[in-house]
Protein backbone atom coordinates (compact mmCIF):
# COMPACT_ATOMS: atom_id res chain seq x y z
CA UNK A 1 0.00 0.00 0.00
CA UNK A 2 2.99 2.37 1.16
CA UNK A 3 4.65 1.62 -2.34
CA UNK A 4 1.58 2.35 -4.41
CA UNK A 5 1.47 5.56 -2.70
CA UNK A 6 4.48 6.96 -3.04
CA UNK A 7 4.22 5.64 -6.86
CA UNK A 8 1.16 7.85 -7.13
CA UNK A 9 2.88 10.47 -5.95
CA UNK A 10 6.24 10.23 -7.68
CA UNK A 11 3.67 10.26 -10.61
CA UNK A 12 1.60 13.76 -9.72
CA UNK A 13 5.47 15.64 -8.99
CA UNK A 14 6.80 14.03 -12.68
CA UNK A 15 2.98 15.38 -14.23
CA UNK A 16 3.32 18.88 -12.47
CA UNK A 17 6.83 19.04 -13.73
CA UNK A 18 5.96 18.52 -17.35
CA UNK A 19 2.55 20.86 -16.95
CA UNK A 20 5.39 23.72 -15.89
CA UNK A 21 7.67 23.83 -18.99
CA UNK A 22 6.58 26.09 -21.58
CA UNK A 23 5.17 24.73 -24.65
CA UNK A 24 4.46 26.21 -27.95
CA UNK A 25 0.85 26.69 -28.90
CA UNK A 26 -0.64 24.32 -30.59
CA UNK A 27 -1.10 24.66 -34.56
CA UNK A 28 -4.40 25.63 -35.44
CA UNK A 29 -6.84 23.62 -36.79
CA UNK A 30 -6.91 24.13 -40.78
CA UNK A 31 -9.46 25.45 -41.98
CA UNK A 32 -11.09 25.91 -45.59
CA UNK A 33 -9.92 29.91 -46.66
CA UNK A 34 -12.63 32.05 -48.90
CA UNK A 35 -9.67 32.37 -51.22
CA UNK A 36 -9.46 30.97 -54.05
CA UNK A 37 -6.48 31.75 -56.16
CA UNK A 38 -4.27 34.22 -53.71
CA UNK A 39 -2.27 32.48 -51.56
CA UNK A 40 -2.30 33.90 -48.21
CA UNK A 41 0.28 35.23 -46.30
CA UNK A 42 1.93 33.53 -43.28
CA UNK A 43 0.28 34.45 -39.55
CA UNK A 44 1.55 36.89 -38.08
CA UNK A 45 1.62 39.23 -40.87
CA UNK A 46 0.16 42.71 -41.05
CA UNK A 47 -2.00 41.80 -43.12
CA UNK A 48 -3.24 38.80 -40.84
CA UNK A 49 -3.71 41.28 -38.15
CA UNK A 50 -6.39 43.14 -39.70
CA UNK A 51 -8.10 40.05 -41.05
CA UNK A 52 -11.01 38.22 -39.90
CA UNK A 53 -10.40 34.48 -39.52
CA UNK A 54 -12.36 32.64 -42.52
CA UNK A 55 -15.26 30.88 -42.22
CA UNK A 56 -15.23 27.24 -42.82
CA UNK A 57 -16.46 25.77 -46.37
CA UNK A 58 -19.25 24.29 -45.64
CA UNK A 59 -20.81 27.65 -43.84
CA UNK A 60 -20.61 30.01 -46.85
CA UNK A 61 -22.95 28.81 -49.66
CA UNK A 62 -20.80 31.46 -51.96
CA UNK A 63 -17.42 29.62 -51.16
CA UNK A 64 -15.51 30.26 -54.13
CA UNK A 65 -17.68 32.14 -56.29
CA UNK A 66 -14.66 35.07 -56.63
CA UNK A 67 -11.79 33.07 -58.63
CA UNK A 68 -9.11 34.77 -58.42
CA UNK A 69 -9.19 36.76 -55.69
CA UNK A 70 -8.17 37.15 -52.04
CA UNK A 71 -11.63 37.35 -50.04
CA UNK A 72 -10.64 37.96 -47.38
CA UNK A 73 -12.71 40.18 -44.12
CA UNK A 74 -11.08 42.87 -42.90
CA UNK A 75 -11.43 44.14 -39.52
CA UNK A 76 -13.00 47.47 -40.11
CA UNK A 77 -13.45 48.73 -36.49
CA UNK A 78 -9.42 48.15 -35.98
CA UNK A 79 -8.36 49.80 -39.69
CA UNK A 80 -10.76 52.79 -38.59
CA UNK A 81 -8.98 53.41 -35.14
CA UNK A 82 -5.66 52.44 -36.34
CA UNK A 83 -5.32 54.41 -39.11
CA UNK A 84 -8.18 57.31 -38.80
CA UNK A 85 -10.71 55.77 -41.30
CA UNK A 86 -14.04 56.80 -41.33
CA UNK A 87 -16.04 53.27 -42.17
CA UNK A 88 -17.05 53.72 -45.47
CA UNK A 89 -13.19 54.37 -46.45
CA UNK A 90 -12.42 51.08 -44.29
CA UNK A 91 -14.80 49.14 -46.25
CA UNK A 92 -13.67 50.43 -49.58
CA UNK A 93 -9.52 49.45 -48.37
CA UNK A 94 -11.37 45.89 -48.54
CA UNK A 95 -12.71 46.68 -51.75
CA UNK A 96 -9.91 47.94 -53.02
CA UNK A 97 -7.61 45.05 -51.73
CA UNK A 98 -10.13 42.52 -53.60
CA UNK A 99 -9.98 44.21 -56.75
CA UNK A 100 -6.32 44.09 -57.09
CA UNK A 101 -6.04 40.52 -55.90
CA UNK A 102 -8.58 39.67 -58.66
CA UNK A 103 -6.22 41.54 -61.26
CA UNK A 104 -3.27 39.41 -59.85
CA UNK A 105 -1.57 41.56 -57.20
CA UNK A 106 0.53 39.28 -54.34
CA UNK A 107 -1.85 40.10 -51.47
CA UNK A 108 0.79 42.29 -49.14
CA UNK A 109 1.63 44.57 -52.49
CA UNK A 110 -2.65 44.99 -52.71
CA UNK A 111 -2.60 45.94 -48.82
CA UNK A 112 -0.31 47.97 -49.12
CA UNK A 113 -1.59 49.69 -52.98
CA UNK A 114 -4.99 49.60 -50.82
CA UNK A 115 -4.39 51.36 -47.91
CA UNK A 116 -2.30 54.00 -49.71
CA UNK A 117 -5.52 54.78 -51.92
CA UNK A 118 -8.05 55.07 -49.08
CA UNK A 119 -5.71 57.79 -47.63
CA UNK A 120 -5.55 59.70 -50.44
CA UNK A 121 -9.34 59.60 -50.56
CA UNK A 122 -10.05 57.33 -53.76
CA UNK A 123 -12.72 54.93 -54.24
CA UNK A 124 -13.70 52.64 -56.62
CA UNK A 125 -17.39 52.54 -55.83
CA UNK A 126 -18.01 56.18 -57.12
CA UNK A 127 -19.24 57.23 -54.45
CA UNK A 128 -18.83 60.68 -53.16
CA UNK A 129 -18.01 60.80 -49.19
CA UNK A 130 -18.61 64.64 -49.41
CA UNK A 131 -22.26 64.10 -50.39
CA UNK A 132 -22.60 61.28 -48.43
CA UNK A 133 -21.98 62.96 -45.42
CA UNK A 134 -24.46 66.11 -46.65
CA UNK A 135 -27.13 64.74 -47.91
CA UNK A 136 -30.38 64.85 -46.22
CA UNK A 137 -31.16 61.19 -46.72
CA UNK A 138 -30.03 58.54 -48.79
CA UNK A 139 -31.95 55.60 -50.57
CA UNK A 140 -30.02 52.30 -51.04
CA UNK A 141 -31.49 49.53 -53.54
CA UNK A 142 -30.85 45.84 -53.52
CA UNK A 143 -30.53 44.74 -57.27
CA UNK A 144 -31.39 41.02 -57.38
CA UNK A 145 -34.98 40.49 -57.18
CA UNK A 146 -35.98 44.19 -56.16
CA UNK A 147 -34.48 46.22 -58.99
CA UNK A 148 -34.06 43.04 -61.82
CA UNK A 149 -33.70 39.69 -61.79
CA UNK A 150 -30.90 37.58 -63.65
CA UNK A 151 -31.51 34.94 -65.15
CA UNK A 152 -29.51 31.83 -67.55
CA UNK A 153 -32.85 31.50 -69.38
CA UNK A 154 -34.14 32.95 -72.55
CA UNK A 155 -36.00 31.54 -76.10
CA UNK A 156 -37.61 28.50 -75.53
CA UNK A 157 -36.18 27.82 -72.07
CA UNK A 158 -37.59 31.39 -71.12
CA UNK A 159 -40.05 34.02 -71.15
CA UNK A 160 -40.18 37.15 -73.69
CA UNK A 161 -39.68 40.36 -72.47
CA UNK A 162 -36.01 40.54 -70.89
CA UNK A 163 -34.81 44.04 -71.16
CA UNK A 164 -30.84 43.20 -71.90
CA UNK A 165 -28.27 41.03 -71.83
CA UNK A 166 -24.38 40.66 -71.30
CA UNK A 167 -22.02 37.65 -70.94
CA UNK A 168 -21.02 36.22 -67.94
CA UNK A 169 -18.71 33.93 -67.30
CA UNK A 170 -19.31 31.54 -70.04
CA UNK A 171 -22.97 32.10 -70.32
CA UNK A 172 -25.56 34.84 -71.66
CA UNK A 173 -26.74 36.25 -68.71
CA UNK A 174 -30.76 38.07 -69.15
CA UNK A 175 -32.11 40.99 -67.11
CA UNK A 176 -35.38 41.70 -66.73
CA UNK A 177 -35.81 44.81 -64.60
CA UNK A 178 -38.59 45.54 -62.72
CA UNK A 179 -41.77 47.99 -63.34
CA UNK A 180 -41.20 51.52 -61.70
CA UNK A 181 -37.24 51.28 -61.13
CA UNK A 182 -36.83 54.67 -63.39
CA UNK A 183 -39.35 56.34 -60.97
CA UNK A 184 -37.45 54.32 -58.20
CA UNK A 185 -34.34 56.52 -58.69
CA UNK A 186 -35.32 59.63 -60.73
CA UNK A 187 -37.61 60.83 -57.65
CA UNK A 188 -35.60 60.15 -54.87
CA UNK A 189 -32.81 62.74 -56.33
CA UNK A 190 -35.70 64.73 -56.87
CA UNK A 191 -36.14 65.25 -53.33
CA UNK A 192 -32.93 65.81 -52.36
CA UNK A 193 -31.99 62.21 -51.52
CA UNK A 194 -28.67 60.34 -52.43
CA UNK A 195 -29.42 56.90 -54.45
CA UNK A 196 -26.99 53.76 -54.17
CA UNK A 197 -27.11 50.62 -55.27
CA UNK A 198 -25.80 47.61 -53.56
CA UNK A 199 -25.81 44.08 -54.20
CA UNK A 200 -24.04 40.94 -52.76
CA UNK A 201 -23.66 39.45 -56.35
CA UNK A 202 -19.84 38.73 -57.39
CA UNK A 203 -18.31 42.16 -58.43
CA UNK A 204 -17.76 41.16 -61.72
CA UNK A 205 -20.84 39.76 -62.59
CA UNK A 206 -22.45 43.29 -61.12
CA UNK A 207 -20.17 45.28 -63.05
CA UNK A 208 -21.33 43.32 -66.47
CA UNK A 209 -25.17 44.31 -65.49
CA UNK A 210 -24.48 48.15 -64.89
CA UNK A 211 -22.39 48.75 -67.99
CA UNK A 212 -25.42 47.47 -70.34
CA UNK A 213 -28.37 48.70 -68.03
CA UNK A 214 -29.45 52.44 -70.07
CA UNK A 215 -32.03 54.93 -69.27
CA UNK A 216 -32.09 57.09 -72.66
CA UNK A 217 -28.69 57.44 -73.71
CA UNK A 218 -27.02 57.38 -69.94
CA UNK A 219 -25.30 54.66 -68.51
CA UNK A 220 -26.82 53.67 -65.06
CA UNK A 221 -24.14 54.92 -62.97
CA UNK A 222 -24.53 58.01 -64.60
CA UNK A 223 -27.78 57.88 -62.76
CA UNK A 224 -27.23 56.82 -59.44
CA UNK A 225 -24.70 58.02 -56.76
CA UNK A 226 -22.79 55.04 -56.13
CA UNK A 227 -22.51 51.62 -57.08
CA UNK A 228 -21.49 48.46 -54.05
CA UNK A 229 -21.29 45.25 -54.22
CA UNK A 230 -19.91 41.82 -52.56
CA UNK A 231 -16.30 43.52 -51.61
CA UNK A 232 -18.31 45.93 -49.36
CA UNK A 233 -20.37 43.35 -47.29
CA UNK A 234 -18.63 42.78 -44.15
CA UNK A 235 -18.02 40.62 -41.08
CA UNK A 236 -17.62 41.50 -37.34
CA UNK A 237 -16.14 39.76 -34.50
CA UNK A 238 -17.93 40.23 -30.73
CA UNK A 239 -14.98 42.00 -29.10
CA UNK A 240 -16.41 44.70 -32.03
CA UNK A 241 -20.16 44.84 -30.87
CA UNK A 242 -22.72 42.39 -32.09
CA UNK A 243 -20.72 39.42 -34.25
CA UNK A 244 -21.83 39.68 -37.96
CA UNK A 245 -20.97 36.27 -38.68
CA UNK A 246 -22.29 36.18 -42.33
CA UNK A 247 -21.37 38.85 -44.84
CA UNK A 248 -23.66 41.20 -44.67
CA UNK A 249 -24.77 44.45 -45.18
CA UNK A 250 -23.74 47.13 -42.43
CA UNK A 251 -25.57 50.57 -43.13
CA UNK A 252 -23.38 52.31 -40.90
CA UNK A 253 -20.61 52.68 -44.06
CA UNK A 254 -23.19 55.32 -45.70
CA UNK A 255 -24.22 56.59 -42.01
CA UNK A 256 -22.46 56.06 -38.76
CA UNK A 257 -25.84 57.27 -36.66
CA UNK A 258 -27.96 55.54 -38.88
CA UNK A 259 -30.71 58.33 -39.02
CA UNK A 260 -30.54 59.23 -42.59
CA UNK A 261 -30.04 56.06 -44.47
CA UNK A 262 -32.42 53.36 -45.15
CA UNK A 263 -32.47 50.03 -47.62
CA UNK A 264 -34.58 48.14 -49.84
CA UNK A 265 -34.18 45.02 -50.29
CA UNK A 266 -36.10 41.18 -50.95
CA UNK A 267 -33.74 39.44 -48.43
CA UNK A 268 -33.33 40.13 -45.07
CA UNK A 269 -30.76 37.41 -44.09
CA UNK A 270 -27.67 39.41 -45.30
CA UNK A 271 -28.67 42.91 -43.67
CA UNK A 272 -27.24 43.95 -40.34
CA UNK A 273 -29.99 46.82 -38.82
CA UNK A 274 -33.72 45.40 -40.19
CA UNK A 275 -34.73 48.90 -38.55
CA UNK A 276 -33.67 50.15 -41.89
CA UNK A 277 -34.45 48.09 -44.18
CA UNK A 278 -38.12 47.75 -46.56
CA UNK A 279 -38.71 44.40 -47.17
CA UNK A 280 -39.75 44.08 -50.39
CA UNK A 281 -42.07 40.55 -52.56
CA UNK A 282 -39.04 39.04 -54.44
CA UNK A 283 -39.33 40.20 -58.09
CA UNK A 284 -39.91 36.88 -60.08
CA UNK A 285 -39.75 37.80 -63.54
CA UNK A 286 -40.98 34.42 -65.26
CA UNK A 287 -44.24 34.53 -63.75
CA UNK A 288 -44.28 38.02 -64.31
CA UNK A 289 -43.35 37.73 -67.91
CA UNK A 290 -45.64 35.16 -68.44
CA UNK A 291 -48.51 36.45 -67.29
CA UNK A 292 -48.33 39.48 -69.05
CA UNK A 293 -47.35 37.61 -72.41
CA UNK A 294 -50.81 35.29 -71.57
CA UNK A 295 -53.01 38.78 -73.20
CA UNK A 296 -55.20 38.36 -70.37
CA UNK A 297 -54.82 41.78 -69.13
CA UNK A 298 -53.77 42.58 -65.96
CA UNK A 299 -53.84 40.19 -62.90
CA UNK A 300 -52.85 40.62 -58.77
CA UNK A 301 -49.67 39.15 -60.13
CA UNK A 302 -49.07 41.71 -62.63
CA UNK A 303 -50.35 44.14 -60.66
CA UNK A 304 -48.48 43.67 -57.16
CA UNK A 305 -44.81 43.23 -58.92
CA UNK A 306 -45.97 46.75 -60.83
CA UNK A 307 -46.83 48.56 -58.05
CA UNK A 308 -44.08 47.50 -55.04
CA UNK A 309 -41.98 50.02 -56.14
CA UNK A 310 -44.33 53.12 -56.51
CA UNK A 311 -45.40 52.18 -53.49
CA UNK A 312 -42.42 52.30 -51.72
CA UNK A 313 -41.48 55.89 -53.59
CA UNK A 314 -44.78 56.74 -52.35
CA UNK A 315 -43.94 56.27 -48.58
CA UNK A 316 -40.82 58.07 -49.03
CA UNK A 317 -42.39 60.75 -50.38
CA UNK A 318 -44.25 61.02 -47.46
CA UNK A 319 -41.62 60.27 -45.26
CA UNK A 320 -39.68 63.83 -47.20
CA UNK A 321 -43.07 66.17 -46.47
CA UNK A 322 -42.84 65.25 -42.43
CA UNK A 323 -39.74 65.56 -42.06
CA UNK A 324 -40.22 68.89 -43.34
CA UNK A 325 -42.75 69.67 -41.73
CA UNK A 326 -41.25 68.37 -38.18
CA UNK A 327 -37.92 70.03 -38.26
CA UNK A 328 -35.49 67.38 -35.92
CA UNK A 329 -36.65 64.62 -37.38
CA UNK A 330 -34.46 62.88 -39.27
CA UNK A 331 -35.30 61.21 -41.83
CA UNK A 332 -34.79 57.20 -40.99
CA UNK A 333 -36.76 57.98 -38.00
CA UNK A 334 -39.74 59.27 -39.75
CA UNK A 335 -39.28 56.44 -42.19
CA UNK A 336 -39.11 53.64 -39.23
CA UNK A 337 -43.17 52.64 -39.80
CA UNK A 338 -42.41 51.16 -42.96
CA UNK A 339 -39.48 49.20 -42.05
CA UNK A 340 -39.50 45.64 -41.14
CA UNK A 341 -38.72 46.21 -37.60
CA UNK A 342 -41.25 49.07 -37.39
CA UNK A 343 -44.20 46.96 -39.22
CA UNK A 344 -44.12 44.57 -36.70
CA UNK A 345 -44.38 47.65 -33.78
CA UNK A 346 -47.61 49.55 -36.41
CA UNK A 347 -49.66 45.86 -36.62
CA UNK A 348 -49.32 45.50 -32.60
CA UNK A 349 -50.82 49.23 -32.68
CA UNK A 350 -53.24 48.59 -35.49
CA UNK A 351 -54.70 45.49 -33.67
CA UNK A 352 -54.76 47.33 -30.27
CA UNK A 353 -57.03 50.12 -31.81
CA UNK A 354 -55.42 52.66 -33.89
CA UNK A 355 -55.83 53.55 -37.57
CA UNK A 356 -52.71 53.57 -39.94
CA UNK A 357 -51.99 57.55 -39.77
CA UNK A 358 -52.10 57.14 -35.76
CA UNK A 359 -49.85 54.25 -35.63
CA UNK A 360 -47.24 56.26 -37.43
CA UNK A 361 -47.56 59.62 -35.51
CA UNK A 362 -47.19 57.22 -32.25
CA UNK A 363 -43.92 55.24 -33.85
CA UNK A 364 -42.51 58.68 -35.07
CA UNK A 365 -42.76 60.41 -32.00
CA UNK A 366 -41.61 57.26 -29.81
CA UNK A 367 -38.79 55.70 -31.88
CA UNK A 368 -37.96 53.51 -28.94
CA UNK A 369 -41.01 51.68 -29.66
CA UNK A 370 -39.46 50.49 -32.55
CA UNK A 371 -37.81 47.33 -31.76
CA UNK A 372 -33.46 48.10 -32.97
CA UNK A 373 -33.31 44.44 -33.55
CA UNK A 374 -34.84 41.01 -33.69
Amino acid sequence: MRNRFLFGTFVLFIAACIEAVPRPDPAPCPTSSLATSAVRPMPGTILETYTIPPMLEWMDPYAKSDLGTDVRYFRIKKLMTDFKLSRFFAVELQNHYRHLTAAGAAPLAAWEQSLAAVQAGKTLSGVDPAKLNSAPFIVIYDLDETLYQLSFKNGPSGPRGRDFSYPSRGQQAFITLRPGWQRAITRIRELGGLVLFFTARSDDVAEGAAQKWLLGDKEIRQLVDGFVSKSHLVMQEKSDGDPIIMPSKDLRVFDESLERVILIDDNPRRVVQHNRQRLVKKFQADPYLAAKNSGTGSSPLTIAYEQTLNIVVTEIEETVAYTRSHPGTPFARAYAPYTMMGQVAMESLVKSGLNEGAARSYIRENPAYVDEAF
